[in-house]
């Protein structure tokens, strides 16, 4: 099965709710990750692992599967996939406890880095879910269970892997749009990318470009300002970098 997901329309639902896949929202609710970014070199050991925390008074139960994820059209694109095992595939994990998940690489890797994704979804179980009450026309109250759910980035690279970023600009209105394209063979992050342009600051929430992708980004406002933009973010090896753009 092949799902199309829209990266953007997610975020925004899912922040809505508080219930966005950083570790800060996802602990608000009682529950977290760590690592959020899991990295297995292509040169060492194929396997690795991540752990999944329940900070609330009651048990929870999880259910995990592992897609392929590529980027095609700036949509995220995620497959079902054989190239991983995981384990376990479905747990409860008592109050205050914790449960280690662990991954391990089947597939050859190749000269390209390979990109997955664990997908963590709260399952039924009675009194461990978070509510929310809404109210009917009718006037009665109507408590809906929200499930929880985690997306665990998973790459697969070589240290000789490296991105390799381009940017055009284009106007549109008082916004400008920035294709991201990457013609490295590794995926380019951007975390906590700040956007300048003359006097205006634009903060944009972090996100990544994967290996040959391309990713339009909306910079509201600054099309009305002056000089170049200027990108300051956290790239793939937590390296601070300032890039200069022009904008014609």
């Amino acid at each position: 099965m092949i799902l199309i997901v829209n990266w953007s329309f997610w975020r925004t639902l899912l922040l809505a709710l508080g219930l966005f896949l950083g570790v800060s929202a996802a602990q608000a609710q009682g529950f977290g990750v760590a690592p959020t970014v899991l990295n297995i070199n292509a040169r060492e050991s194929l396997n690795t692992s991540a752990t999944l925390f329940n900070t609330t008074a009651r048990p929870a139960r999880f259910a995990v599967t592992l897609k392929s994820w590529k980027m095609v059209d700036g949509q995220t694109v995620l497959a079902d996939t054989r190239d991983l095992l995981i384990n376990p595939t479905t747990f409860t994990i008592p109050a205050g406890s914790s449960q280690i998940l662990r991954v391990g690489l089947r597939k050859n890797p190749t000269n390209e880095e390979l990109t997955y994704r664990i997908l963590i979804q709260q399952l039924p179980l009675e009194g461990s879910m978070a509510q929310i009450e809404t109210q009917q026309p009718n006037g009665i109250t109507t408590n809906l269970n929200l499930a929880l759910g985690f997306s665990v980035p998973i790459y697969v690279a070589s240290p000789a892997m490296k991105s390799a970023v381009q940017y055009a600009v284009q106007r549109e209105g008082s916004d400008l749009m920035v294709k991201v394209t990457n013609q490295g063979n590794r995926h380019a992050t951007f975390n906590g990318l700040a956007v300048v342009r003359d006097d205006q600051k634009v903060d944009i929430q972090s996100f990544a470009v994967l290996s040959g992708a391309t990713f339009t980004l909306r910079i509201p406002g600054l099309a009305e300002k002056s000089g170049q933009l200027k990108f300051t973010f956290r790239n793939e090896d937590g390296v601070t970098v300032n890039d200069l753009i022009s904008v014609p």
